[in-house]
């Protein structure tokens, strides 16, 4: 089972800017600006079709996506 925030960088920004939508209007501002900055610019993402490259390399059986979110994604996969 993996969860995670996949996509590539056009697909995360705009699931960033729905889940911007989606937050409190009460958090403080700067504070989800700098969380969402770093998940645009810090983190390294990888497309749903380069996961299941991966998990097919580790022995897994092609990837269901079972769960979405604004920005994560989840996949159930099996041991061959």
């Amino acid at each position: 089972m993996l969860l995670d925030i996949t996509g590539d960088a056009h697909q995360i920004q705009q699931n960033l800017e729905v889940l911007r939508l989606l937050l409190p209007e009460s958090l403080d501002g700067n504070r989800v600006d700098q969380r969402l900055k770093r998940i645009a610019t810090d983190l390294h993402p990888v497309s749903e079709n380069r996961l299941s490259e991966l998990l097919a390399e580790a022995g897994f059986e092609a990837p269901l996506r079972f769960f979405q979110s604004a920005v994560y994604q989840g996949w159930i996969a099996k041991k061959k």
